[in-house]
């Protein structure tokens, strides 16, 4: 961990078997990762860290990754899912098939909102999916015929 005033190093983790992590997620009284060997990283009790790993794939991948609405929502590419994850308990709670222009290479990246999870798919051009939390289901908002200059997605708050 870094001090965020000086950036001086203040406390590090020795991750189980040398697994690599990358995006980290502050989620208060503990820390998530995503773990570049099929796993999220959860880390407890910052004064006597402890390193739980959970599962969420078979195959090692760099997990596209957001928190939104309670969860941490993992993209597993190599299945095809959002994977859905509980913030108290770290447990996947859901599995959602995400349709892709490409089922032979899926990608996907996650883009969080105040109250909304959003899907691009970056196989281009196949369009924009909504998460819908309530009914665990991701639905296809968009597909425009030519999306071909999006590079990126930014979901802002509605004017007030």
């Amino acid at each position: 961990m870094l001090d965020p005033d000086t950036g001086t190093l203040t406390a590090s983790v020795q991750i189980p078997d040398g697994e690599r992590v990358g995006p980290i997620f502050d989620t208060g009284d503990e820390v998530l990762a995503t773990g570049s060997c099929g796993h999220i990283v959860r880390v407890t009790g910052m004064d006597h860290p402890q390193v739980h790993k959970v599962r969420i794939s078979d195959v090692s991948q760099q997990f596209s990754a957001a928190l939104a609405v309670g969860s941490l929502w993992i993209a597993d590419e190599a299945r095809s899912e959002l994977v859905r994850v509980d913030l108290r308990t770290a447990e996947v709670v859901a599995r959602l098939p995400v349709e892709t222009a490409d089922p032979d290479d899926p990608a996907f990246a996650i883009v969080p909102g105040q109250r909304s999870v959003w899907v691009i798919d970056t196989n281009l051009p196949n369009g924009v999916l909504r998460v819908d939390p309530t009914a665990n289901r991701v639905q296809r908002l968009a597909s425009a015929t030519d999306m071909s200059t999006w590079m990126s997605a930014v979901v802002a708050a509605p004017p007030t």
